[in-house]
């Protein structure tokens, strides 16, 4: 499951931290431009990562630099629980002087606190047990992708399955419980709240939303709400 997510100098967001430890869901709120739609976006980039987009062209361009700040690395970290255990990736673009694509300049995984492996831009070093293997890769390309798994219990594959499957709904109706918070931010808006306190979201025009959702432990709903008439409903279980 999501426990953490880091995002610094990635369009709207700067030293961003949204932190799910012990929650089964998030609700996102906010108007136009602050950044709800850009934390969908993040795990866009490491869904893609996970499904073998490894060209970082095809992931993040020199645009999504907040405010033009390509002098200061993007930087994503992201922490998942599985099985009781810590996942944590992070990975670091940078766009060096004359350069016109991006590169990396730091990428690792580890694994309850030890290192599967760690990066500094093309150089990867793998670390076993054993010893420590080190190879290189074009700066342009994410490792994670083209790093060989050994097995199916190998910590790699469960994290890139991990990262393939999370769903992303960019549009929905949704019927969720809401808190105090949550119907004092829709007390001047066009909303109904139930008796028993749920919100139903339909055929209303909403503030745009987004909720993050774990809905197992081997993936994550993200779902992206705009400004519109929603018609597809999702019922809580």
């Amino acid at each position: 499951m999501l426990q953490t997510l880091y995002v610094h100098n990635f369009r709207c967001l700067e030293n961003f931290t949204l932190n799910m430890k012990e929650l089964s869901s998030v609700l996102l709120i906010g108007k136009n431009g602050s950044g709800k739609s850009t934390v969908s976006r993040v795990l866009e980039v490491f869904q893609s990562i996970g499904r073998g987009i490894n060209r970082i062209r095809d992931i993040v361009s020199e645009n999504d630099f907040s405010r033009g700040r390509s002098n200061v690395p993007i930087r994503f970290v992201m922490e998942i629980l599985l099985e009781d255990t810590l996942y944590q990736y992070e990975l670091a673009l940078e766009l060096p002087e004359n350069f016109k694509e991006l590169r990396i300049a730091e990428e690792r995984l580890s694994v309850a606190g030890k290192p599967i492996y760690s990066r500094k831009q093309a150089e990867v070093l793998i670390h076993t047990p054993h010893k420590e293997v080190s190879f290189f890769v074009d700066w342009h390309l994410v490792a994670l992708p083209i790093i060989q798994e050994q097995s199916a219990s190998d910590p790699l594959h469960i994290f890139k399955t991990w990262l393939s499957r999370m769903i992303i709904l960019h549009r929905c109706r949704v019927l969720l419980p809401v808190s105090q918070a949550v119907k004092h931010y829709f007390q001047h808006e066009t909303v109904q709240i139930s008796e028993n306190g749920f919100l139903d979201y339909s055929a209303v025009i909403l503030p745009p939303i987004c909720m993050l959702t774990n809905i197992s432990e081997n993936s994550c709903l993200i779902c992206r709400i705009s400004r519109m008439n929603i018609s597809a409903k999702t019922q809580r279980t």
